[in-house]
């Protein structure tokens, strides 16, 4: 490539990182009396509940309760229970414990477990952004969910239900009939295949699929509905009502799309709640969990601030190396970083799945890291070829072909157990292997792609291409 077109690169190239960055990072006020904000791609990142703020509740089960409870309660109702986890909760001796001890029972520790797998797995299925599920006090489950989420409440109370599905109909719900139930003959899943959400026209809908069976049991129960006498359909979980659907004619169909108040985030936590109990789900019937409380939490403003100089400072060190090193061609590995942040700044930013947290930082640190490396070996390799005799441009050539399966290899198996992780790993897990299988991406594709071609725009430039490198020959003495 001649000079003068690689000057014109070079000008191009500088000026769309540097509009980039400014994007990704800079948040400012225009217009009339600046009542227009423009929010930078890193300002609008979803944030976990330990950085950016966010909301926990705790849950717990049937026959714990918590200390605060326990205080309010009358002296006799006390002596039902004990306490445990130096009095952080309480259990019910009846329905926790094994007669005339303090010995947990084991079918309690067994639907416990499951109530646990199950609550997991609907945070999971949702995509909530920046959610994390522990145990706590043995006995007690903490959910934590990132700002992003608008529908906390609607999560945190519909994931917390647990039972059978089952659906009724009749004119209140006290009095309705269950029409479409499991049975020991007959699992739910003959009667209802599952539940998914949908938007169409910016109304969002609860799908409900039947089986043939199903659809003729609902078509049975609703055959005398008329528009003069209206009757209501329920879609329960256990003893909760989940769905009340007004009826006034026959429903007939394979697949019932309801709506109503329901936003997109809401009728996919609806959805997704239903269709885990249809399909699988193995909770006890007897292990209802109810809302504790729903807070705001984080470590707030000064932790990003705190993250984002550690991550400047990695970028300034790493770019002085390289300029110690290697003098002007720091230049290319200045301009392949930036690329690299910019592009894990916007699959942050705009991939709902992704948020600003410990597990991302963890997976775009290894990616820089393993970006580094490579560049500085694909700059030694270089360097050797030069110091044997070769031109710069052999140098270069000869130098990413020796190393090119070395990194290439490194990446590749990096980015496959990645995602490969993200298909089989739990929920926080799952977006640690996410981000980080983007990173070693974008890793090899900055490493193998984007550095060559900064190297070669920037050396056209140079008169002398060895010295740009501050690359030397070996010296040879006569003998």
């Amino acid at each position: 490539m001649g000079k003068k077109k690689s000057a014109v690169f070079l000008v191009l190239i500088t000026l769309v990182i540097a509009f980039l960055c400014a994007v990704c990072t800079v948040s400012f006020e225009y217009g009339a009396n600046n009542i227009k904000k423009y929010n930078s791609a890193v300002s609008i990142m979803d944030k976990d509940s330990q950085l950016g703020g966010g909301y926990n509740a705790v849950y717990y089960p049937d026959g714990v309760i918590s200390a605060e409870e326990y205080v309010g309660l009358d002296e006799d109702e006390k002596a039902d229970y004990i306490a445990y986890a130096n009095g952080s909760i309480y259990l019910e001796k009846e329905s926790v414990c094994e007669e005339g001890s303090e010995a947990i029972k084991e079918s309690f520790k067994s639907d416990f477990s499951a109530s646990v797998k199950a609550i997991t797995k609907r945070y999971e299925s949702a995509h909530i952004a920046g959610a994390r599920v522990d145990v706590c006090d043995d006995y007690t489950v903490r959910v934590s969910m990132a700002q992003g989420m608008t529908a906390t409440g609607t999560a945190v109370q519909l994931f917390g239900y647990m039972g059978e599905f089952k659906i009724l109909y009749g004119s209140d719900e006290n009095s309705a009939q269950t029409i479409v139930q499991a049975s020991e003959e007959n699992p739910i899943t003959d009667y209802v295949k599952g539940a998914t959400s949908r938007m169409a026209n910016d109304t969002a809908y609860v799908i409900i699929d039947f089986t043939s069976a199903g659809q003729e049991l609902v078509k049975n129960a609703t055959a005398s509905a008329s528009s003069d006498s209206t009757s209501t359909m329920y879609f329960k979980v256990g003893d909760n009502n989940v769905i009340s659907l007004t009826v006034s004619q026959e429903i007939d169909q394979s697949s019932l799309a309801i709506s109503g108040s329901y936003t997109e985030e809401t009728a996919n936590i609806v959805a997704k709640l239903i269709d885990s109990v249809v399909n699988g789900e193995e909770t006890s019937l007897n292990m209802t969990f109810s809302e504790a409380r729903v807070y705001e939490d984080g470590m707030g403003d000064n932790a990003l601030m705190f993250i984002y100089i550690a991550f400047g400072a990695m970028l300034l060190a790493s770019a002085v190396f390289a300029f110690v090193r290697y003098r002007l061609l720091g230049f290319t590995h200045l301009y392949t970083i930036l690329t690299y942040a910019i592009l894990m700044v916007v699959c942050l930013s705009f991939i709902p799945e992704l948020y600003l947290g410990v597990n991302t930082i963890a997976a775009t640190v290894i990616g820089f890291a393993i970006l580094n490396v490579s560049n500085f070996v694909s700059f030694e390799y270089a360097r050797k070829e030069y110091a044997l005799g070769k031109t710069i441009t052999s140098s270069v050539k000869q130098g990413y072909k020796k190393c090119f399966f070395h990194i290439f290899d490194l990446h590749i198996a990096l980015a496959i157990i990645a995602f490969l992780t993200y298909f089989i790993a739990t929920l926080e897990l799952k977006i640690f292997a996410l981000a980080l299988g983007l990173a070693v991406l974008f890793s090899g594709v900055c490493t193998l792609l984007v550095n060559r071609f900064y190297w070669a725009i920037m050396m056209a430039l140079a008169k002398n291409k060895g010295k740009f490198c501050h690359f030397k020959r070996e010296e040879v003495e006569d003998e």
